[in-house]
């Protein structure tokens, strides 16, 4: 099962999955406060994509995201 270190390539090869076939696609979201940690997995029970992102990368990517005026 790959892991992915950053949001760009995992978000890549997640919707290069979902594209394949989204019918037999899941996504599973699990958040883990011990570490503050946010775990996904994108699977259609064939390949797996995986990427935990933390707090910070959350933060990140949030602000990219959302504009403030």
């Amino acid at each position: 099962m790959p892991h992915y270190q950053t949001w760009e390539e995992f978000s890549r090869a997640a919707e290069k999955l979902y594209l394949a076939d989204p019918m037999k696609v899941r996504v599973v979201l699990k958040y883990r406060h011990c570490d503050g940690n946010l775990c996904i997995k994108v699977t259609d029970d064939v390949v797996t994509r995986y990427c935990i992102a933390t707090q910070q990368q959350l933060i990140a990517l949030w602000q990219q995201t959302v504009q403030y005026n």
